[in-house]
């Protein structure tokens, strides 16, 4: 649900982050100051239009708009439990929640958290392998670890089990088709 207030919030943040008055931005946008206020008081919102008019202004996405910059007002529990999960999770790939994965990662759904390992593997989120490899589900650190093991071998050979290091290194190849762990 959208809350009004936070939409407001952000155009007078951002408006006067650009130095811009109140009947500046109702000018850019072809409305009265009126307008602008009651928007940043939340007693109404802007059109979609004007809304994406926005997003052009600031520079910022909708997402941005709408929800605001709660990644540095309020912990990942706090915004997992008032805001949509799929914009939380693309903060954390934007790099807009701070937080260390393996201290978060335990809050999110198995399809959130492929996606999230997905952008680890990818590069888009950065990580580091060791300290998130005990927080991992096993399919999770057979994701990791085939990503990663050839470049960080040396770093992660006392953090995985005999068995991880012969499926990496292929030496179960008659194996393929059974669990590495039991």
């Amino acid at each position: 649900m959208l809350d009004l207030k936070i939409i407001g919030e952000v155009i007078c943040f951002y408006r006067e982050k650009k130095n811009m008055t109140q009947q500046d931005l109702a000018e850019y946008l072809y409305v009265t100051r009126q307008t602008i206020s009651k928007w940043e008081t939340g007693k109404s919102i802007p059109s979609i239009e004007l809304m994406v008019e926005l997003t052009k202004l600031f520079n910022i996405t909708i997402d941005d708009l709408l929800y605001g910059q709660k990644s540095q007002n309020h912990d990942i529990s706090y915004l997992l439990s008032h805001y949509p999960r799929q914009y939380i999770v693309n903060q954390i790939i934007r790099g807009m929640i701070k937080e260390r994965l393996e201290d978060i990662l335990y809050l999110f759904s198995s399809m959130e958290r492929s996606i999230i390992i997905n952008h680890v593997i990818k590069g888009s989120i950065s990580a580091d392998i060791k300290s998130l490899l005990p927080y991992l589900s096993k399919d999770e650190r057979v994701r990791i670890l085939k990503a990663f093991y050839k470049e960080c071998k040396n770093d992660i050979k006392y953090f995985i089990s005999c068995s991880e290091r012969k499926l990496l290194e292929g030496k179960n190849e008659h194996k393929k088709n059974v669990a590495i762990f039991r």
